[in-house]
């Protein structure tokens, strides 16, 4: 541990200094983990995605927003199909009120809950991210 001294005068400008210097590594380390957890929830969505023509479950994308260098939005979206994924997630009205399938008449057609599974597993993944990578930067 180093040992800062320091005069009662700049005793609040030293703390400032610490603390800033703090919140910079842990956004650093939260953005890092953030970019490593999506990738992995990208490939966790496509090998779970229903698959018709397999084109929906090929255009899960992350995007990353970044402002000053410093990331600030890490999003996991179906590019090819956006609109797909809360009507399979959910289930929808069907537009004849017949399953594609079968032929048998229904109203709705069933949910195929894919995201809400990976989304619950990749949002501990990131905790465990985010302590790794501080306790490595500070430990």
């Amino acid at each position: 541990m180093a040992y800062i001294h320091v005069s009662p005068d700049g005793l609040s400008e030293a703390v400032y200094e610490i603390l800033k210097d703090f919140d910079s590594n842990v956004g650093q380390a939260a953005g890092e983990a953030a970019q490593a957890v999506a990738k992995d929830a990208r490939s966790s969505l496509k090998s779970a995605s229903p698959k018709r023509s397999g084109k929906y479950a090929a255009g899960w994308s992350v995007k990353t927003e970044k402002s000053d260098g410093i990331i600030k939005e890490v999003i996991v979206h179906n590019k090819a199909k956006p609109g797909l994924a809360h009507l399979l997630e959910f289930g929808h009205a069907t537009k004849n009120g017949t399953e594609r399938k079968t032929g048998k008449t229904l109203r709705r057609t069933p949910a195929h809950s894919h995201i809400e599974s990976v989304n619950a597993e990749m949002q501990e993944k990131f905790v465990t991210e985010v302590r790794k990578r501080i306790e490595r930067g500070f430990g």
